[in-house]
């Protein structure tokens, strides 16, 4: 939880930074903003690793680019956080609760085929 609280927490002071000492709590338009602005980032990972595409014609793979986007990505998903009112101590309880909802889930459709 701590690595996770320190990057939340420097990433609420950058905002605070640019937006003249203050950040907005669950601002929809600000939200709005920082969701397309991850839908983008998700793109540019998408172009750093193009081993995705079926075709053999794009190989393109740039580990390096692939992940400062996807540290893009996180930054979009802190802010969305940030301009939600959402706390670190929540993100954190909210993946916990879905990582395990998922392995549930997962476990229990093997015992359905079993």
């Amino acid at each position: 939880m701590g690595d996770i609280k320190i990057l939340y927490d420097a990433q609420a002071r950058f905002q605070t930074l640019i937006s003249n000492g203050t950040i907005p709590r669950d601002d929809p338009e600000m939200l709005a903003h920082h969701l397309l602005g991850l839908v983008t980032e998700i793109g540019e990972v998408a172009q750093a690793d193009k081993r995705w595409k079926k075709n053999k014609r794009n190989g393109h793979y740039d580990r390096d680019e692939k992940l400062e986007e996807i540290a893009d990505c996180f930054i979009f998903l802190l802010n969305i956080c940030i301009y939600s009112d959402i706390s670190p101590d929540e993100l954190k309880m909210a993946v916990a609760r879905k990582i395990d909802k998922n392995r549930s889930r997962y476990l229990n459709s093997k015992e359905e085929v079993q």
